[in-house]
């Protein structure tokens, strides 16, 4: 049972949640869709009326979302016939308005647009009735047949179907634009976290190295006092060296982390000396694993420009790697020279079989893609190769590891022309 206001039209016994269902909504007052335009031009053709309307009743107000044959956007709730379906919670026809008690006085009726006819079903939204779809003509009708209120509900509910799509593209918006709004706020407390943790790192890293570095140049200099033995010195040196070039990778590495990008510093320098350095910063692990690094190197020095630091770490990672996967007493070879091509080339064997060749030209987003590419399981994971790969590709230079049938891995680098080629620094991304 419905009750009636002061202004003599219905009101639904679930008015508050009706209306509390309609507000959350939000499809009052949104702009016009095609969806419900299509339907209500097709429902006039289809019925020969000259009015179809998709109406929302607020508290006040009757909304039309979507209308055919009517040029308002919204009418007073009191002079609403879709209030009454609503308010009734069924279909509301009236065949000719002027001779319908509630009706025949009013405004719509009597003057423009001098509704006759109506038809409309309540449009049903989480069990609430928040509107109606209804045809309208200005000429009365004698009947509106059974076939003809099958098809109009049928429109309706296609209407209801559309209004649940709204409400599901609206929630996934509000989803969205939140989770956009909580994901710049994690962006933002990302980067302070980054700037923290590198400012950690930069302090962490640097400064025992410092330390190292420090105490290397005190005893290779003999600022205590003269030491007998001169192997000591040579080491505090190397120690020295090795550091001063440790530091030189780690700030550029941060670099790396805090800008995504490596800027290549380009030098000439002597690819030979540079291999018999690397060498030697690797004689412990030599020594610890009765290894032999036998180098074939030319007489004279074969000068290439890049960028040094990031060939030192090439070279370091495949004697490294050489050394970790090679059995203990063995012999470890590497050859530097340049082909017919003018391409330099720099060589390793070491004992041993890979599972599978890596791709020179791969993309290796991450380090450890790869894997231990090694068949003899060893400790850690092998990286070395990878990050070699990936290295030689910021330079621009080639990398080839195959199986040999004499049971060795055979790897080569190849530093191109365009890595002799003289050019000012340019800066590459790193990703």
């Amino acid at each position: 049972m419905e009750n009636v206001n002061a202004l003599n039209y219905p009101i639904p016994f679930d008015e508050d949640y009706r209306l509390q269902v309609l507000h959350e909504l939000n499809i009052l007052d949104t702009e016009k869709q095609t969806e419900f335009d299509r339907l209500v031009i097709l429902a006039s053709k289809y019925f020969s009326t000259k009015m179809a309307l998709v109406s929302l009743v607020d508290k006040d107000r009757q909304w039309l979302k979507s209308a055919c044959g009517v040029n308002v956007t919204e009418m007073p709730r009191d002079a609403s016939f879709c209030t009454h379906s609503v308010a009734k919670r069924r279909p509301l026809l009236v065949l000719d308005a002027t001779e319908d008690s509630r009706f025949y006085d009013n405004d719509l009726v009597t003057g423009p647009p001098h509704i006759r006819f109506y038809a409309g079903f309540p449009i049903f939204f989480e069990n609430a009735a928040i509107g109606s779809f209804c045809i309208i003509d200005d000429k009365p009708r004698d009947n509106f047949s059974e076939e003809d209120q099958a098809a109009l509900k049928n429109f309706t509910e296609i209407v209801q179907d559309q209004i649940k799509l709204f409400s599901i593209t609206r929630s996934n918006s509000k989803t969205a634009a939140e989770a956009l709004q909580s994901s710049k706020r994690l962006t933002k407390a990302g980067t302070l976290a980054k700037k923290q943790f590198l400012a950690l790192m930069s302090h962490e890293l640097r400064t025992p190295l410092n330390a190292v570095i420090g105490f290397a140049d005190v005893i290779h200099n003999e600022l205590l006092g003269p030491i007998e033995n001169s192997a000591y010195t040579s080491y505090a040196k190397e120690i020295s060296r090795s550091g001063h070039r440790q530091l030189e990778l780690i700030n550029r590495v941060l670099k790396l982390v805090q800008t995504g990008s490596l800027e290549l510093e380009k030098t000439r320098f002597d690819l030979v000396e540079l291999v018999k350095d690397c060498a030697e910063i690797l004689r412990s692990e030599q020594l610890h694993k009765k290894i032999e690094l036998c180098l074939t190197l030319p007489s004279d020095p074969i000068y290439i420009k890049s960028d040094q630091t990031i060939t030192q770490q090439i070279i370091l990672e495949l004697f490294a790697n050489c050394i970790k996967f090679s059995p203990n007493n063995s012999k470890i070879y590497a050859y530097a020279a340049t082909d017919s091509l003018g391409q330099t080339v720099l060589t390793t064997r070491n004992p041993g079989r890979i599972e599978r060749e890596l791709e020179p030209e791969s993309d290796i987003q991450e380090i450890g893609d790869i894997g231990d590419v090694y068949s003899r399981k060893k400790d850690g994971i092998g990286l070395g190769l990878p990050l070699v790969q990936k290295l030689c590709n910021l330079l621009g230079a080639k990398f080839f590891i195959e199986n040999e049938n004499n049971n060795l891995v055979q790897t080569k680098v190849f530093f191109t022309k365009k890595n002799q080629a003289p050019g000012a620094s340019e800066r590459r991304q790193a990703s």
